[in-house]
């Protein structure tokens, strides 16, 4: 019988007959065997049954084995959980991968021992989500298509979280900004890829976020139809508060930062060097 990967398979066994004495061989598998061994039982008892072994040969197994995990583990094994237990356990093993360490490695013990439990305890808890997921979409779940879109949002997230910080080391970080050349090689991106990553969105935005804001450059009465429709700034004062605690002032100027982008100010928010000067 071929094996699964993964899996425990049935194995001959050695068998004596009452009568004659004599000592065969036949093949067990399943729950047929009288007397189950579980190295030779298929299905959920054989994943959990590996998973023991493999640990029990491991370096520090009693600290990594987590009884919790492996009855997720045993339990996910079953037909009935998901459409293809292999398609799920070659899902985790992608997504969350067993730490490696060369040997040549000088890791201590004790820190290769949490990589093993904190990929162990990932790919579970990944693996429940997965089941309830599918519990609760049905038959037209697919896993793999869930762990895609998954992935897909974390990297919308990250690339979004990448554009807000290169707006602030550009704009808001003083008395002297980060280069183009040193984000750049920060993100991975060229010089120009920096400039063309954020714009006044992602200034506004860096703005809400933390409070601040970047120097003033220039001062001008205030428009509304300057700013795109829906903007705040096109009723209230966006230069003072944050967006927490926003400032609720009625709009008077338009104060241009040092990159171009254009905030709604109040009288009380006005800085004080701009106060002087004409208007526009």
């Amino acid at each position: 019988m071929p094996g699964i990967p993964g899996f425990w398979v049935a194995l001959p066994r050695k068998f004596t007959t009452e009568k004659s004495g004599k000592t065969g061989t036949r093949r067990t598998g399943g729950n047929r065997s009288p007397d189950p061994h579980p190295a030779t039982l298929g299905g959920p008892l054989a994943a959990l049954t590996l998973r023991r072994r493999r640990l029990d040969l491991e370096p520090g197994a009693n600290k990594i084995a987590s009884s919790k995990s492996l009855v997720l583990i045993q339990n996910l094994a079953h037909p009935s959980k998901m459409t293809s237990r292999h398609l799920l356990n070659d899902l985790a093993a992608i997504r969350y991968p067993e730490p490696f360490f060369p040997e040549d490695d000088e890791t201590p013990p004790a820190e290769r021992d949490t990589a093993r439990i904190d990929a162990e305890e990932a790919r579970a808890a990944f693996l429940a989500e997965l089941t309830t997921a599918e519990e609760s979409s049905g038959p037209g779940f697919d896993p793999l298509l869930s762990t895609l879109e998954e992935l897909v949002a974390i990297k919308k997230d990250a690339d979004e979280k990448i554009r807000l910080l290169l707006a602030y080391g550009r704009i808001y970080v003083t008395p002297r900004p980060h280069t183009l050349d040193a984000l750049g090689q920060a993100a991975g991106l060229t010089p120009s890829g920096v400039s063309r990553a954020f714009g006044a969105e992602e200034i506004l935005e860096v703005g809400d976020r933390t409070g601040l804001r970047p120097a003033a450059a220039d001062v001008s009465d205030h428009h509304p139809e300057l700013f795109p429709e829906g903007n705040a700034s096109q009723t209230r004062c966006t230069w003072g508060g944050s967006r927490t605690n926003p400032c609720t002032d009625e709009a008077k100027y338009i104060v241009t930062d040092k990159s171009g982008t254009r905030w709604a100010c109040c009288d009380s928010h006005l800085p004080g060097y701009l106060r002087s000067r004409p208007r526009t």
